[in-house]
């Protein structure tokens, strides 16, 4: 959410504007210089809470527009400005590079191969000969049940098993994450495959593998649980939780923290959040919404967090 900005003064000129600009930037007030309709341009202030400071900063320079400080404060917001604008530019190209580096090296990180391997695995051993045949995954339930975040079985074409947590309590904890290695279509694999080696390598590539993993377990066991917990069963499955997570992250890094690396297309947020949103109407048939929503937040969350930006807000 922007921050609200007030309005300070209103000059004739867009010089009288910008030397006042440059002094409020000067003692670290950030300023916005904008014409008006009427003729003359607004210096709005960015921080509410240096309204007063910037107000006196401004009645000084009114009273004395000639003081040879004004002019040392102005010589110094110009340096602080170029380089501000060197360390822009300097962002801009490491984001470069390392777009550059995922798109182009073809390199899995091996967290992300070792995810990809395991989930074409299970795909394989829950699948029967006519499954794959038809490209129908995940048909053999006592696999699936084995990995699913409670067992269950198909009995006369519905789905019994016991409710609440008796599996997480009886010490299977895999349960939080496998059900997120666990797939039931060739679309639904190759879809969360390609999304999991773009946006899990990158971050395997720009920070370290370990975080990765810790990533994973922590976005699975969040959206699987809110999936089961809110969700109609414990029939569901899929990398998706996850993939969102790991979008969110990305993503929400990158517009915070510039210097980070991070980028996300416009097309590739458009995408994403338009099949979140599509998924949610039921035309795609039964997915597991919840798991999407779940991750989003988590990945929502630890992007907000680990970009500083919270901090940096408190700080001030």
């Amino acid at each position: 959410m922007a921050r609200p900005m007030r309005r300070l003064e209103r000059f004739q000129t867009e010089e009288e504007a910008s030397a006042l600009s440059d002094v409020l930037y000067a003692a670290g007030i950030r300023s916005t210089v904008l014409p008006t309709r009427e003729g003359g341009v607004d210096v709005w202030v960015e921080d509410e809470r240096r309204v007063n400071e910037a107000t006196a900063i401004c009645a000084e320079l009114r009273a004395a527009p000639n003081d040879p400080r004004f002019a040392e404060a102005r010589r110094r917001a110009g340096e602080q400005r170029k380089t501000e604008a060197k360390q822009e530019r300097r962002a801009e190209a490491r984001t470069l590079q390392v777009r550059e580096r995922f798109v182009l090296t073809g390199r899995l990180g091996p967290v992300s191969l070792l995810l990809v391997l395991a989930s074409v695995a299970v795909a394989v051993l829950s699948t029967t000969p006519a499954g794959l045949g038809a490209l129908h995954l995940g048909d053999r339930t006592e696999v699936v049940s084995l990995l699913s975040f409670q067992s269950y079985a198909v009995e006369g074409g519905y789905y019994r098993w016991y409710a609440g947590l008796g599996d997480l309590r009886a010490g299977q904890l895999w349960r939080l994450f496998t059900p997120s290695i666990v797939h039931f279509g060739v679309v639904h694999i190759l879809f969360n495959m390609w999304w999991l080696v773009d946006l899990g390598t990158a971050i395997e590539r720009r920070q370290r593998s370990w975080l990765l993993a810790v990533m994973v377990l922590v976005l699975a066991a969040g959206s699987n649980t809110l999936q089961y917990l809110l969700g109609s069963s414990p029939a569901f499955g899929g990398m998706s939780g996850v993939v969102y997570g790991l979008f969110a992250y990305i993503w929400l890094r990158g517009r915070l923290d510039p210097p980070s690396g991070y980028a996300v297309s416009t097309q590739s947020v458009y995408w994403m959040i338009g099949f979140y949103v599509l998924c949610w109407t039921g035309l795609l048939g039964p997915v597991a919404n919840l798991a999407h929503t779940g991750g989003l937040a988590l990945g929502a969350a630890w992007g907000v967090l680990s970009s500083g930006r919270l901090s940096r807000s408190i700080g001030r």
